[in-house]
């Protein structure tokens, strides 16, 4: 007997039905105001100058995933000692 609907299928559908509702509930929040920012910093001329010889768009990049990185440690930490997973 053949069924009509494999596992993956299933699999696959459940996450376009998550993936949808979660695209649905990130349109509620606003814009970042940092995205207006970085537009305006980065399209002006001496700061192509200036990247040319730093390049200061990959050091945005790097400090923003350590500060996202120590963020996730110290939440991490509180939650831990909260729960009492360490002392």
């Amino acid at each position: 007997m053949y069924l009509a609907f494999s596992l993956t299928g299933i699999f696959q559908g459940v996450l376009d039905v998550l993936g949808s509702l979660l695209n649905l509930i990130l349109l509620v929040f606003p814009k970042s105001p940092f995205v207006v920012l970085s537009e305006y910093t980065l399209k002006s001329e001496l700061l192509q100058y200036l990247n040319y010889l730093l390049p200061i768009a990959e050091m945005v990049v790097i400090t923003e995933a350590w500060l996202a990185a120590i963020a996730i440690y110290y939440i991490w930490s509180v939650i831990a000692k909260w729960v009492k997973l360490c002392s």
